[in-house]
């Protein structure tokens, strides 16, 4: 296994496996609601088996309470591989390079909670923030960034919001 920061060669093959990994009503999910502008260039990670690339994970910068956070996602495997290791991979690999780069608290994602938990993610609650629509119970997960551990005071709600970069003038 391969993993890479994903090229523009990939773009095409990283839609399909979104595609293939998801029904066609995943651009409908309030989720896509925060990736309005294009993903962190240096966190959209490719998996490849030494021939094709089989797995793509990517990060979006979104705004929480007005401060910039990560949101993971969407992680994707072909079908027919998943439970190989691949996305095991892509989150672990992406998850240290968000640490390593030190620009955000936490990352947050809408998942499931039993995959997740083993990259230390745990449920955001239900009434700690705003999402830009209607979410799934027991589905927003929450996990630091950085060796402290997240404040459970934090105020709330906390309005996320998308993050769009403004065009220089």
């Amino acid at each position: 296994m391969d993993i890479r920061v994903q090229s523009d060669a990939d773009k095409e093959r990283v839609e399909t496996l979104v595609c293939l990994s998801f029904s066609e009503q995943h651009p409908g999910r309030a989720v896509w609601k925060l990736r309005p502008g294009a993903p962190v260039a240096e966190l959209c990670l490719v998996a490849s088996d030494y021939r094709d690339i089989v797995g793509s994970l990517r990060f979006w910068e979104i705004l929480v309470a007005g401060r910039p956070q990560l949101l993971l996602g969407p992680l994707a495997v072909l079908p027919e591989l998943q439970g190989r290791g691949f996305g095991r991979a892509l989150v672990s690999d992406g998850l240290r390079r968000a640490e390593q780069m030190r620009r955000w608290s936490f990352v947050l994602l809408s998942g499931d909670t039993q995959y997740y938990q083993r990259f230390g993610f745990t449920e955001a609650g239900e009434d700690r923030f705003i999402w830009p629509g209607k979410l799934a119970p027991n589905k927003l997960l929450i996990r630091p960034l950085k060796r402290k551990q997240l404040d459970e005071n934090l105020p709330g709600p906390m309005a996320i919001l998308p993050h769009i970069e403004k065009a220089a003038e």
